[in-house]
Order: structure tokens, then C-alpha cells, then sequence
């Protein structure tokens, strides 16, 4: 695919998808990840991974498909102007993502994050906080008990590093 101008037969199909989901406004989620996919068959490669304010040749062209986005938001809305379309966008730039390269994102990421540094992220803070009390229910302490085979067993991490906080 030319860089500097998209076919007209993929830009059909990018334009009734853009549309669909503009006048979807955000009411489904499948809307946009249909235009996120129909972007990824039939645009620029990684389109998602173009910033605002990329200058290259490639930039210039998803800044134009989002602008062309940012219109549909705003006639589709009820008065026609979307409070934020900027949010919309984000949200199919990450469906794009996701669709492409199996990884999802976490809210407020700029990228996704893989299973393991997630996993490392959510249960080492909670082993931490839980070994930090002074008593635990029985609940409680099963919880810590599973949280710490995990990081041990499953993760191959070692608890007295984590303890010590290193």
C-alpha cells in the first residue's frame, strides 16, 4: 500500500466504518472495534501507534482519518458537537492495538502491559500491603497465603526480596 494515498475501494470501506461508529457515539463498543479492525486490514500499518503530533508523511495521514472521526462525532451528536471526541479515539486507537498485537491495555496506559508485568504490578503491592498488617483474618491470611505461591511458584519470584523491598 502507497503511503500517500489509500486506495479508494479500502477508503470506502474505512469511511462506512468511521460513520458506523460515530453514530454509534460511543452506545457500543463493537462499532469502534470494527473500525479499529477495518483500519488495520485496509490502512496504514500500526496507524494506532501515530501520535498528534507526528510530522511524518504517515502521521499527516492518520491525523487526517482522525480529523475526518472527530467531524462524524460531532454530526452524529445529538447537538452536534461531541464533548470528546479525543476519548473516542483513544478508545479505537486501543481496540486497534489490541486487535493487532493481542495486548490489552489498561486504563490510563499509553501502552498495554504483558501478563507478567501485570501480574507483578497488581499482586506484589498486595503481598506487600497484607505482610504489612499486624493480624489477619483467616480469609485474609489464605489470600496472602495464594498471593505468595504465586509470585513464588508461579512468577519464580523470591519473597524475602520483595519482603526486604528489592
Amino acid at each position: 500500500m502507497n503511503v500517500t494515498q489509500v486506495s479508494q475501494a479500502c477508503q470506502s470501506l474505512i469511511d462506512s466504518a468511521r460513520n458506523n461508529a460515530a453514530e454509534k457515539n460511543g452506545a457500543t463498543a463493537s462499532a469502534e472495534r470494527n473500525y479499529a479492525t477495518t483500519m488495520n486490514e485496509n490502512f496504514i500499518p500500526d496507524w494506532f501507534s501515530y501520535e498528534a503530533t507526528d510530522v511524518s508523511d504517515e502521521g499527516k495521514i492518520v491525523k487526517a482519518e482522525k480529523e475526518k472521526f472527530y467531524k462524524a462525532l460531532h454530526e452524529s451528536h445529538h447537538n452536534k458537537k461531541h464533548p470528546n471526541p479525543s476519548t473516542v479515539w483513544a478508545r479505537v486507537r486501543g481496540f486497534g492495538n489490541v486487535a493487532q498485537h493481542g495486548v490489552e491495555e489498561t486504563t490510563g496506559a499509553k501502552h498495554g502491559k504483558s501478563p507478567d508485568l501485570r501480574i507483578t504490578d497488581d499482586l506484589v503491592p498486595l503481598y506487600k500491603f497484607l505482610k504489612r498488617q499486624d493480624s489477619l483474618s483467616d480469609k485474609q491470611s489464605i489470600v496472602l497465603m495464594y498471593v505468595g505461591s504465586a509470585l513464588r511458584e508461579g512468577m519464580g519470584m523470591d519473597l524475602n526480596l520483595i519482603e526486604s523491598g528489592k
